[in-house]
């Protein structure tokens, strides 16, 4: 009998449906993983060191019961220490044992090299591949509420340009926030528009914890909460001027209480999910926002490069309105550009998939969540690119819908016997241009440049370049020295993206002029590392003034791009 049936299942053709969605999903969760999870002991970003600080404090206030010392930073930052937390466990158990007192960031590196006899990046190694795990489960899920919505074809383009945008890999591949809370973001906002459509539990449950994971990340995750109160009034609105027979309040009540829902699980999750919340709430509260305006009304401590312009940090306000947008210009991959075009035009066509409702309403809310989310960072003083990474991955979606609108168009003028072939192909040759783009420079993915705009050898006119690539290359040239354990070298970002591979001892240096101290320090130092944004931004310009008249003993590029110059010290 069982075999009976199980032939009949077979000849129904379900099991070769079954075993393509299985094959499209295991494509995709490879794509998001692999590149996130092999060679993760290189580029270190200066943030990086900060956040193992925080979670080894996180960690050690779990272990003691001190729940106030959870709070670690007003970004909250939360998830990601839970995550250094796990990695602290793992590998640096006796960092509990030992009963240290809470650390600054400059004590915890050394404090973990002096019991541990290990180098910290093996513990960030630790953090970045829970977070790769961590981050593909969140990707397939949003790719399952995705396909719902547009169909295999779009979503699984979508999720390609996802998995290898250079930006949004880079970021992912980080012990960061900002691509974590991209990309709880992105989960949040396609399970809320996946609800409003199929009115399924299970949607608005996973909407609302990843909104309160996106939050416990970092404060722009609280952006959702007017992005999804407008998508609730263009529901209503939709609803009333299809359907006269249900009552106003009727229709304003059945979108109202899951936007209260979706919220009430997003509060239980921030305050389940941080320790301090449970004892010091309105101090987290209050630091939370607080600082967060601070952040956007003060801008940034330092100069800032930006369009040819050196600005100062405080003068980069509204004026610059159009950084976001050249910033993601730049950021982005030809294909994206080229998909994101035809998605315009297939819009303005009214050609398929996006002539259907379900689509139009899924690529109106992206759009409406791509806008507000940038107005809303605009209008802080203090920006950064990676600072819209949110927006990334759903204008990548928006692009794989116009590729594949352009693909079913062109199949439609294609003889017969090659239509079937012609779209799978296709995808297959769009998956690997993407993918071209991010892997020819990996892992150095924050160096990557649109070539369409210029590439690595016009960025420089315009963005200020680099967050720590290319220094863990500096330490390895130096590391090649007879006597590089003696070394002292003094480096922009010094501590993490350069101390965590060099082998000798590692100082860092002023951004403003050099006191007298630091001249005597100076002139103490075997080698001076000097960083592409300090002669960018002229930082510290009496010291670059000085070793223009040098000339460095080795310089170091990355895509076309020199990001190093090494003078040796006399």
């Amino acid at each position: 009998m069982f075999c009976r049936n199980l032939r009949k299942y077979i000849k129904s053709k379900k099991i070769p449906s079954i075993l393509l969605e299985i094959s499209v999903v295991c494509v995709i969760a490879a794509s998001i993983c692999l590149p996130r999870w092999i060679t993760l002991d290189r580029v270190v970003t200066p943030d990086e060191e900060r956040w193992l600080t925080r979670s080894g404090n996180f960690n050690l206030a779990l272990y003691q019961g001190d729940y106030a010392q959870t709070y670690q930073k007003e970004h909250p930052g939360a998830t990601l220490m839970w995550v250094g937390s796990a990695a602290y466990d793992h590998l640096f158990q006796e960092y509990l044992d030992n009963h240290p007192e809470y650390c600054d960031r400059i004590t915890k590196s050394y404090f973990i090299k002096g019991i541990s006899r290990k180098n910290p990046i093996v513990l960030l190694v630790e953090s970045r591949k829970i977070l790769a795990i961590l981050n593909t489960i969140i990707l397939l899920l949003a790719y399952w509420f995705a396909r719902r919505m547009m169909g295999v074809g779009p979503a699984l383009i979508g999720f390609a340009l996802i998995a290898f945008d250079p930006f949004h890999l880079a970021l992912t591949r980080l012990m960061h926030l900002d691509g974590l809370l991209a990309n709880f973001y992105l989960l949040s906002l396609l399970a809320y528009i996946n609800f409003t459509e199929e009115r399924k539990p299970f949607a608005i449950l996973i909407s609302g914890m990843s909104a309160g994971l996106a939050w416990l990340t970092k404060s722009p995750g609280f952006i959702l909460i007017p992005t999804l109160g407008i998508v609730m009034l263009l529901q209503i609105w939709r609803k009333m001027r299809l359907d006269h027979q249900t009552s106003r309040i009727k229709i304003i009540w059945g979108e109202a209480w899951p936007l209260a829902i979706w919220g009430s699980l997003g509060v239980l999750v921030f305050v389940a999910a941080w320790p301090a919340m449970w004892v010091i709430p309105l101090k987290v509260l209050s630091e939370v926002f607080g600082t967060a305006q601070t952040y956007a009304s003060e801008g940034h401590g330092s100069r800032i490069f930006f369009n040819g312009q050196i600005i100062e940090g405080s003068e980069f306000g509204l004026r610059y309105f159009y950084f976001y947008p050249i910033t993601y210009l730049w950021r982005i991959t030809p294909i994206v550009t080229i998909g994101l075009i035809a998605f315009i035009l297939g819009t303005i066509r009214k050609l398929k998939p996006l002539a259907d409702p379900k689509v139009r309403w899924l690529s109106t809310v992206l759009l409406i969540a791509i806008l507000i989310f940038t107005i809303v960072m605009t209008f802080g003083i203090k920006k950064f690119d990676r600072y819209i990474i949110p927006v990334y991955a759903p204008l990548d979606m928006l692009a794989g819908l116009g590729w594949y609108t352009w693909l079913l168009w062109q199949k439609d003028k294609l003889p017969t016997h090659v239509r079937n072939a012609f779209i799978p192909l296709a995808i297959v040759f769009i998956f690997v241009l993407q993918a071209a783009s991010s892997l020819r420079i990996f892992p150095n993915m924050l160096a990557y440049y649109n070539p369409l705009m210029g590439g690595g050898r016009k960025a420089p006119d315009v963005m200020q370049i680099g967050w720590g690539e290319g220094l863990d290359l500096a330490a390895f040239y130096l590391n090649q020295k007879t006597n590089a354990e003696n070394l002292v070298v003094s480096s922009w970002y010094s501590l993490g993206p350069f101390s965590f591979f060099f082998k000798g001892e590692a100082f860092g240096m002023p951004d403003i002029s050099l006191t007298q101290d630091h001249w005597e320090n100076v002139n103490s130092f075997d080698y001076i590392v000097i960083y592409i944004h300090q002669w960018q931004r002229n930082m510290p310009e009496d010291l670059l003034s000085e070793l223009a008249h040098q000339k460095p003993e080795h310089t170091i590029w990355i895509n076309g791009i020199e990001y190093i110059r090494i003078y040796k010290q006399e």
